[in-house]
């Protein structure tokens, strides 16, 4: 950890990153669901929820949000399970972290935590790596707006291991146990202004953090989108692009399929479908022919697909470069990334944007290919087999299933050698 104690800094830090995600209800709100189907769903009985509970009123959850996570776990049958899991490693410059997860898919956790660990220069451990180098505490932070002598005076009382004065705070430490009944007697007594409140690790030792190593740590997770289907953000996972509603199946994997083309997805290539403009991509036809169009997603039963969105692919056709007809079946020409192919599928007639004549490596630029299309093109700084320089008009020649340039017309005769 950053500091030694620095509660108030670490809560800013924390919470304008949940803010940033619109995420901390969305926490406390599964872990009150959790803690309430766990045991008793009455907080009098329940020491574990009346602890959240106690936490989701410390982040100003509405108690409307409260009672309805805690009514959604009474009325729950027995379809949703998640379970605690708890993961230790390192994270920049040697900070030793404990991370406690809820989830339904220990696999997919595992590998996200691990992920995330690595790209910000840490490391997952295994069990015990690092947790012999915290304890667990309730930490009671109070704003420094009441008398030290007074409060001291009037905590003596209670059951606390450690009072500590910071600069802009107090900061209580408690046993897990006693944490709820020492935060009810400080509410009573009239502190009540608390900046954190919560059962936590809290490390035995501390050590300094520059900016950017503490930036690197609170970074925030890879985000590609907005779920189309329950509206909550898709993050990027080694294992794929899952919704963060645990409540959502909605999943894009490394590698998709459309027909039998295997598509590499990339966090640009989904940024653009969850975006509603389509994945443009090439395909083949089953006869191997190579071909470009727009894709999209669309749900079959429980599954996500990749299928053609006709209108944008309509669209992306409407909107190329016409640079000639096709002299095999007369269909347009147009321009792709490298050459330009006729648009008729069942043709397979292609012109590249480089080819060879002899030993000349020629670029086909579009004014070039119109040109070709038509009748015949210049081309110039064209060497023979003794390396001497001449300029010729090509044209197109079909060769069966290949096009090949062949000379027209030379414009000068070549150097005798």
């Amino acid at each position: 950890m950053s500091g030694h104690s620095k509660w108030s800094t670490i809560k800013r830090k924390k919470g304008a990153i949940d803010s940033e995600r619109s995420k901390v209800f969305q926490k406390l709100a599964k872990e009150l669901y959790v803690a309430a189907k766990s045991g008793d769903p009455n907080p009098e009985n329940n020491p574990g929820l009346r602890m959240v509970i106690e936490k989701a009123k410390g982040e100003n959850m509405p108690k409307a949000n409260i009672e309805s996570a805690i009514n959604k776990a009474k009325n729950a049958g027995n379809g949703e399970n998640y379970e605690s899991v708890r993961y230790e490693g390192y994270g920049p410059s040697g900070v030793a972290i404990m991370i406690d997860c809820l989830t339904d898919n220990k696999n997919r956790t595992a590998g996200f935590v691990r992920s995330t660990l690595t790209k910000r220069g840490g490391n997952l451990g295994t069990d015990g790596s690092v947790s012999y180098l915290f304890e667990r505490k309730g930490v009671l932070v109070l704003e420094k707006v009441y008398d030290e002598d007074k409060l001291m005076e009037d905590i003596l009382s209670l059951d606390i291991l450690d009072f500590i004065t910071e600069d802009d705070s107090y900061v209580i430490y408690t046993d897990s146990n006693s944490f709820i009944e020492v935060k009810d007697a400080l509410t009573n007594m009239g502190y009540d202004k608390f900046i954190v409140s919560e059962v936590t690790f809290v490390p035995n030792n501390y050590i300094a953090l520059d900016e950017e190593a503490t930036e690197k740590l609170y970074q925030e997770v890879n985000y590609v989108g907005t779920c189309p289907e329950c509206g909550s953000k898709v993050k990027a996972t080694p294992n794929g692009y899952f919704c963060e509603n645990d409540n959502c199946t909605f999943a894009i994997w490394p590698e998709m399929r459309y027909f039998k083309n295997k598509i590499k997805m990339t966090d640009s290539k989904v940024k653009d479908l969850l975006s509603g403009s389509g994945l443009r991509c090439k395909a083949k036809t089953k006869d191997g022919k190579e071909y470009e169009l727009i894709l999209k997603l669309q749900r079959n039963g429980e599954y996500i697909n990749l299928v053609r969105d006709d209108e944008a692919t309509q669209r992306f056709y409407q909107e190329d470069n016409v640079v000639g007809s096709c002299p095999v079946c007369g269909y347009d020409v147009v321009e792709r990334q490298k050459g330009y192919f006729c648009k008729n599928e069942d043709c397979r007639f292609a012109l590249w944007k480089e080819m060879r004549f002899y030993d000349n490596k020629v670029s086909v630029t579009p004014t070039k290919a119109a040109k070709l299309l038509e009748n015949r093109a210049l081309f110039s700084n064209l060497k023979n087999k003794d390396g001497d320089p001449y300029s010729a008009y090509l044209r197109i020649e079909l060769n069966g299933k290949y096009v090949n340039l062949v000379v027209d017309e030379y414009v000068r005769k070549k150097k005798q050698g």
